[in-house]
């Protein structure tokens, strides 16, 4: 008798499971951003919302919780309900270096596996104006006969990490000065308080065409459409440094498959309309359509590049 009121209790909660999946969605969606608004990330969050909730036909708000390099908001998404409601707008990066340089109480790939990759932001080395005129070529020959000032955003990130990558390819010292956040790093270039930078295009985009900030090199295999005339690192002979952060929608592990489905088919329709691309232009991001299984490989490849550099650095936060 128990045997049986189990085997029936449960087969009601898979139905209630089904039917639910099937109705989904049926009330507000968050998207949750784990870094402050008004930064790249965040404003390709709240393109996407509006995309998204036009196709799905219900409302979709964009909720920043910062903190703790991004880990705060992942918490909030792993310790919600996989039925589909939260969902987290995160990036590669942040996946392969966090769970080893500070301590989590979940596994992002395993508690907060990706459904599909987003966009891609490219990264570029950048200096101040008295950079104007130098090849990558010219800036590593007056750089390596100084040392310098290397400014990152905070200790540990992405930007940070590839600026190492940079030093140890070309043999360049410089002491790390870290920032809070992409706008505040900029002006420290661009006013000369840091001799150099690795930044997302889309962060320094609007300085490299006003004239006050002079890109140097970008970190992907081919040149950015956005900065057509500054060569790779491999086009200037510097091996080793190519990285880019990959935006990328997480969501909590169980989530039903058939609401994975929907989402996953929502978002790509979102990221083909034109809409979104021109936005996507605007804010100095690629977008792309990537698999669970390709950004899951992306994050591994990335943790294998970059976390050695950081364990060689010592860099693990409290």
């Amino acid at each position: 008798m128990h045997r049986r009121t189990f085997i029936l209790a449960t087969s009601l909660i898979a139905l209630a499971s089904t039917a639910s999946a099937q109705g989904w969605p049926e009330k507000t969606i968050r998207f949750v951003v784990p870094f402050p608004a008004g930064g790249p990330l965040d404003s390709v969050a709240r393109t996407l919302a509006e995309a998204v909730s036009v196709k799905l036909g219900q409302a979709i708000v964009v909720e920043n919780k910062a903190g703790a390099v991004g880990s705060i908001g992942t918490e909030n998404v792993v310790r919600s309900p996989a039925d589909g409601y939260s969902v987290l707008l995160g990036f590669s990066g942040g996946h392969a270096l966090t769970p080893s340089i500070m301590s989590l109480r979940f596994d992002p790939l395993k508690d907060v596996p990706p459904l599909l990759g987003l966009a891609r932001s490219e990264l570029v080395l950048v200096s101040g104006k008295r950079a104007k005129g130098q090849s990558i070529t010219d800036f590593i020959k007056v750089a390596k006969d100084k040392d310098n000032l290397v400014g990152g955003i905070g200790t540990g990130s992405t930007n940070h990490l590839v600026g190492e990558l940079f030093k140890r390819a070309t043999g360049i010292k410089g002491t790390h000065v870290p920032y809070q956040g992409a706008a505040p790093l900029s002006i420290a270039v661009i006013v000369g308080e840091v001799d150099f930078a690795v930044l997302d295009v889309g962060a320094v985009l609007p300085y490299i065409q006003a004239g006050s900030m002079v890109p140097l090199a970008v970190a992907s295999a081919k040149r950015s459409s956005f900065l057509p005339d500054v060569p790779t690192f491999v086009e200037a002979g510097v091996a080793g440094v190519m990285f880019e952060n990959v935006y990328g929608a997480f969501l909590p592990a169980g989530v039903p498959r058939e609401v994975q489905n929907k989402l996953g088919q929502a978002i790509s329709f979102a990221l083909d309309t034109p809409a979104v691309k021109t936005q996507f232009g605007r804010l100095g991001v690629v977008p792309l359509t990537m698999g669970a299984d390709q950004l899951d490989a992306v994050i591994r490849h990335q943790a294998a590049t970059l976390v050695p550099v950081a364990h060689e650095l010592n860099i693990y936060l409290k």
